[in-house]
């Protein structure tokens, strides 16, 4: 690293080869929330592979819009468990995540991006879970992809602020 790069870092960030230990802890978590929720659930291969087979182009409810979705939403049940788990547990990672880049003094940057996760994943899992509270009809279908894009600001906007936050308030002491 030139000395033009370490002035760049903030002084109480870790050396990049630390971040490596963050990106193996996400990758091995990742494969195995995957691997346990296709143990627990032995037909979420098939409803997965149904998928391409029961997507037509229809109406969108109270609408005059034309859109991609399954003729019978219903018969996913099981790809919607299966996302409100992996949710919320790679969620719960991405907490555990970010405790610990407070724990290393990680940059601001990378706290955030952290953070951001977080809330995205068990935002995620949250609206999943509603999928799965009541019959999904096409205006419940529609309205969780209303809500996945919400959820997708949300956790934007909650980066920038924590960012705007840090560089008004830390950067002056």
């Amino acid at each position: 690293m030139s000395s033009g790069e370490e002035k760049s870092r903030d002084k109480l960030s870790m050396p990049v080869w630390d971040e490596n230990l963050f990106s193996a802890i996400s990758i091995g978590a990742f494969f195995t929330i995957i691997g346990a929720i296709f143990l627990s659930l032995p037909n979420l291969l098939d409803e997965i592979l149904l998928f391409p087979k029961i997507f037509r182009i229809v109406k969108i409810p109270n609408t005059d819009l034309w859109f991609i979705a399954p003729v019978n939403p219903e018969a996913l049940s099981t790809v919607y468990l299966a996302l409100m788990w992996f949710s919320l547990l790679f969620g719960s990672v991405q907490a555990f995540i970010l405790a610990l880049r407070y724990l290393v003094n990680s940059s601001v940057k990378k706290k955030a991006e952290t953070l951001s996760n977080l809330i995205f994943w068990l935002g995620l899992g949250y609206i999943s879970s509603l999928l799965l509270s009541k019959p999904v009809t096409l205006t419940e279908y529609f309205i969780f992809w209303a809500r996945f894009l919400m959820l997708l600001g949300v956790a934007l906007i909650v980066r920038a602020i924590f960012l705007l936050i840090y560089e008004r308030y830390y950067r002056m002491a």
